[in-house]
């Protein structure tokens, strides 16, 4: 009885422990010579790696002798200098064209007001950037960098598509002529280059002993890889190639035996297991599956907002629990699916999406919430400012625009950034980051918001700003209208007063205008507040037929479909002349959005009403929208003017501004006027009308409409020097304001016709 079960037992027991021996055996020997040949296979791998290096070195080598060759040419020097495009054509745009010596010509900075290009089989006439903006600031940066006389960087980058061995220099002088660092700084940025050619390839695939050499966007399974970098540091192609493996030649030769071998334990195993897993890998698979549908966004691939709740209330029982929230909304996505379709505006979901997932390291859970609205967890030490370098990255990602079907839909983001704090729930760190995002998304510029204590106390502030104004909206008693004069040059009377809005509430008592106007336009009660103000000034205007009214407009109510119309309504039923209504708009107006707001302001000039341009010299001046389109009155900031009393630099910018201002327009007011010497510079500088608590604080309609005194003042003369026409005046203009910003570091646009 007891035998049978022995006998059945024991040949089993032999055979399970043989199987044992010869696997750990056969195991042991297929790794030894698995790591012969790995070890072959890596010597083979190493060499050709430095053969391909040595190969693109000598090619970057020959880009760059030929470069200098180019870049330190006296007669080219002198002739970029003096502006003689054509003969610079004739030898970098020639060559270039030719593609003999190299294909791709580029010089920026310096003498050019605008970069010119050449390149393979193009026009001789010089083209516009090659590069990204990125690219050209990156390789000037590198110049700077260098320490050496006549510096030099090479880099990879990719031309239409194919990569190009580039060398950026600066465009110097023979070499047998000296030079100082400062005439180097200050000369253009040459950046010469060649593609990388298929003979290219060939050649280095040959001295290499390598085969399928090409250029490939990323590392390729099976292929050996080397990452070619742009002047920023990132990869941006590959070279990529098979090299000779001797370890897998040796393991094909005896690879029947070890087939053999793996393939009866393989059966074996496959065997035993088969049976016991077939059923329980099906319900694993499904369940996986349900699980992954269940947590993933079907548009965009992206985790749901399931996914995401789930992972931010993990987080705080991690070991690594510091963390931040990042809140994303994607801006005028309505607008897109309004104009050009649903298949588009999921289009646009999905590149951004990609793009999100290219910023996202290994610590940073990504997910779409729905809609418009997209999120991030940003893990580790220094999880908040992490989180911000995620966003700036995500930025400069976005300012490509996505083609879809013929169309150009350009990326913009808002964000909110919150870090969590170990103390506080997990709830509480998301309603931060979504006032946050609040904040960034009612930012004019900077569109992301970072969370602190001070947002909840402004949340507060302006929930009690919004209910107030909701209900001074219902009773219109509450705001009152007060004038400044504005007094021409000659002091003859009161030109036109500027109508200014004030707002005392029963509980909030008085509210500057800078609040309450800022909760208006935030929560959309913009409109209707103007109205309220325009129906007041007209009200103060029909008692009498000569006074002239300036009234600050918000972009908002501007850019209302219908705002034109309503105005001359309401004008019409006061019995108020367009002529004798000026709409101010401030200068950075001008900057969101301006081929929109220039369109409108044609539309309103076009139906009487005048139109001012407030503001200007605030810093964003750019004279392409002075010469786009005809104000009627222009307004210098009094900023402008407290300053110019600080030194003769910022006294001769000012007048600069008001000569500049005078070319485009007839009626340039001066703002800010409290002092005489203010008042004489103010009149020194040619203004015509001026404006400041000198002349009158503001006040009721009928004091500020009345007589006002001549400050007693110094007449000086008059600035000389000016240009005799508009075009001399404009570039006399420019290089004035051009030479005092520089020397004040102000930032300033110029007028393309400048260059």
């Amino acid at each position: 009885m007891t035998s049978q079960p022995k006998s059945y037992h024991l040949p089993r027991q032999i055979l399970f422990f043989m199987l044992i021996g010869v696997i750990i055996f056969a195991g042991s020997g297929f790794y030894t010579f698995q790591q012969i040949a790995s070890r072959l296979d890596a010597g083979a791998a190493s060499n050709s790696r430095d053969r391909v290096k040595e190969g693109l070195a000598s090619l970057q080598t020959h880009v760059r002798l030929f470069s200098k060759d180019y870049n330190n040419w006296t007669d080219v020097y002198t002739a970029a200098w003096r502006g003689d495009i054509e003969f610079i054509a004739n030898n970098y745009g020639i060559t270039a064209n030719q593609g003999e010596i190299f294909e791709l010509a580029m010089m920026f900075g310096g003498p050019f007001r605008r970069p010119i290009s050449w390149i393979e089989n193009g026009s001789r006439s010089p083209g516009g950037l090659i590069f990204s903006v990125e690219t050209v600031s990156s390789a000037l940066m590198a110049l700077e960098d260098q320490d050496e006389t006549r510096p030099s960087v090479d880099f990879f980058a990719v031309e239409g598509g194919r990569a190009v061995i580039m060398t950026a220099s600066y465009l110097l002088p023979d070499p047998d002529q000296i030079v100082t660092r400062d005439t180097v700084k200050a000369s253009a940025v040459t950046m010469i280059g060649r593609h990388l050619s298929s003979r290219d390839l060939a050649v280095i695939e040959q001295d290499a002993g390598i085969s399928n050499l090409q250029i490939t966007t990323g590392p390729k399974p099976g292929y050996l890889s080397m990452p070619l970098t742009d002047v920023t540091g990132r990869d941006t192609l590959h070279l990529i190639w098979k090299a000779a493996r001797p370890g897998m030649a040796l393991v094909e030769q005896l690879a029947p035996v070890i087939a053999i071998v793996a393939a009866a334990f393989v059966a074996l195993a496959t065997l035993a297991t088969w049976l016991v897993l077939k059923n329980a890998r099906q319900l694993i698979l499904r369940e996986v599956e349900a699980r992954e549908l269940a947590r993933t966004d079907a548009l965009t691939g992206l985790p749901n907002r399931l996914a995401f709740n789930e992972a931010v209330q993990v987080e705080p029982t991690t070991v690594a629990s510091e963390f931040a929230l990042v809140m994303m909304d994607l801006d005028r996505l309505k607008q897109t699916n309004d104009v050009l379709g649903h298949a588009v505006g999921d289009c646009v979901l999905r590149d951004f999406s990609e793009r999100l997932q290219l910023c996202a390291d290994a610590e940073t859970f990504v997910a779409r919430l729905g809609g418009d609205e997209f999120c991030a967890i940003v893990r580790g030490s220094g999880a908040a400012e992490r989180a911000q370098a995620f966003l700036a990255v995500l930025e400069v990602r976005c300012s490509k625009p996505v083609k879809v079907r013929g169309e150009s839909v350009h990326l913009s983001f808002s964000a909110g950034i919150a870090a969590h704090v170990l103390s506080e729930h997990v709830d509480e760190t998301l309603r931060k980051a979504d006032l946050a995002l609040r904040r960034g998304k009612s930012a004019l510029e900077e569109r992301i918001g970072i969370y602190d204590v001070d947002m909840d106390l402004a949340d507060k502030s302006t929930l009690l700003l919004e209910q107030g104004l909701r209900a001074a909206l219902r009773n219109p008693d509450e705001f009152r209208v007060v004038y400044q004069p504005i007094i021409p040059a000659n002091h003859n009377g009161v030109l036109r007063v500027e109508a200014l809005a004030r707002w005392t509430n029963p509980i909030l008592g008085a509210v500057g205008p800078d609040q309450f106007i800022r909760v208006a336009e935030r929560t959309g009660l913009i409109s209707e507040l103007g109205w309220i103000i325009i129906d007041k000034v007209l009200a103060d205007l029909a008692t009498t037929q000569t006074v002239c009214a300036s009234i600050n407009i918000s972009p908002l109510q501007l850019m209302k479909p219908d705002f034109v119309s309503d105005l001359l309504l309401r004008l019409k039923r006061a019995g108020i002349e367009t002529a004798r209504i000026q709409i101010e708009l401030t200068e950075n107006v001008m900057i969101r959005n301006q081929q929109a707001i220039l369109d409108r302001i044609r539309e309103i000039r076009s139906a009487g009403v005048k139109v001012a341009l407030d503001d200007f010299g605030t810093g964003f001046s750019a004279i392409s929208y002075l010469t786009a389109t005809e104000f009627d009155s222009i307004k210098i900031d009094g900023s402008l003017l407290r300053s110019a009393g600080d030194s003769q630099n910022r006294e001769d910018f000012f007048y600069s501004v008001v000569s500049l201002s005078r070319a485009v327009c007839r009626d340039v007011v001066v703002e800010g006027i409290e002092t005489p010497e203010q008042a004489q510079m103010a009149k020194n500088s040619g203004a015509d009308a001026f404006q400041g608590y000198l002349y009158g604080i503001p006040g009721a309609f009928d004091i500020a409409c009345g007589p006002h005194s001549s400050p007693d003042l110094n007449v000086r003369a008059s600035i000389s020097g000016k240009a005799d026409n508009f075009a001399n005046l404009i570039q006399w203009s420019e290089t004035r304001l051009q030479n005092n910003a520089t020397i004040l570091k102000l930032p300033l646009v110029m007028h393309p016709a400048a260059s």
